[in-house]
């Protein structure tokens, strides 16, 4: 018999420090992407390191146009990073995508946070022989790779799902 059981990541093993009073989901993005223009200012795309509100909103504009238009689609980050260095007239060549892209990644992963007693079930788990799924529904399938490395899951993940 195949005992197996699938775990969505965000929210049920992992959360997000806005899961918490001091931080929203709002702060979150922002911190993502004020660690790309932070990179942008560095190498010497924008004249500021600092992410305005307007550019907070021409992002957010971006994404509510990808949902208006392909609802039921998952847009990866890459893309919608690229559609937003478009707008900030920044031509993003591939190089300059993979460096973005991994920055947001990181920073969305650096507000992640998973309860011990998490690790416990999943630790028991797979001590009763389960096979452990992480399921996930987000824009990019390195957030769940990089969050099983960031708090070493990888012993105890069998399956990633996104």
């Amino acid at each position: 018999m195949i005992k197996a059981v699938s775990f969505d990541m965000l929210y049920t093993l992992v959360w997000e420090r806005s899961c918490r009073v001091e931080q929203t989901s709002r702060d979150t993005l922002y911190y993502a992407l004020q660690r790309v223009h932070e990179t942008l200012y560095d190498k010497g795309y924008i004249d500021s390191p600092y992410l305005s509100d307007d550019m907070y909103k021409l992002y957010k504009a971006i994404l509510r146009d990808i949902r208006e238009k392909i609802s039921f689609i998952e847009v990866w980050h890459k893309y919608r990073l690229m559609l937003y260095l478009s707008k900030l007239g920044i031509k993003p060549d591939h190089r300059l995508i993979e460096t973005i892209y991994n920055i947001f990644i990181d920073a969305i992963i650096e507000t992640y946070t998973m309860p011990i007693e998490h690790k416990k079930i999943l630790n028991i788990l797979k001590e009763e022989g389960f096979i452990i799924i992480f399921t996930t529904a987000t824009g990019s399938h390195d957030i769940p790779l990089r969050t099983i490395n960031k708090f070493g899951l990888s012993e105890l993940v069998d399956i990633v799902y996104s």
